[in-house]
């Protein structure tokens, strides 16, 4: 596997295991056992690719906050935020998840204004973990040749 590929495989898989840990984090936000150090962790993460989409800026994560994201997943993020918006500017979509998510770790809890963005969060997040899984299973195949195997040319 050349290098470019596999840093995109490694970044689709940071996405993916962002959206994993999301989906587990949000479900204990939502029906418990309480949150722990490991949830905020997560929703830290999260708000700040919520804060990157809101900036309507297209650049790419830098590998700060356990951010590694390829550009590819990075834009499996947005496509799906863009889905999710609902009509909404997708900033502005993107920047009030991101005030939600960051509320949440200020306060420790889940505030009661913050509450009913939960589960259509974890279902962005459970679509987002099913385009990457997708994604790296297709980058994990092996490349087709350029040219014929040569057994085929003898």
């Amino acid at each position: 596997m050349d290098r470019r590929r596999s840093a995109n495989l490694d970044g689709v898989q940071a996405l993916g295991r962002l959206s994993d840990q999301m989906v587990f984090s949000l479900g204990h936000a939502l029906y418990g056992p309480a949150l722990e150090d490991e949830d905020f962790e997560c929703f830290t993460v999260a708000a700040a690719l919520f804060e990157l989409i809101a900036d309507g800026v297209p650049r790419m994560p830098q590998p700060s906050h356990g951010m590694l994201f390829s550009a590819s997943g990075f834009l499996n993020a947005l496509h799906v935020v863009e889905q999710r918006s609902n009509g909404e500017g997708v900033e502005d979509y993107a920047r009030q998840t991101s005030e939600s998510l960051r509320r949440i770790v200020a306060a420790r809890d889940v505030p009661n204004e913050d509450r009913p963005i939960l589960e259509p969060l974890r279902e962005l997040f459970a679509e987002v973990g099913e385009v990457t899984l997708s994604q790296a299973g297709e980058l994990s195949l092996p490349e087709e040749a350029y040219w014929p195997p040569i057994r085929q040319a003898i």
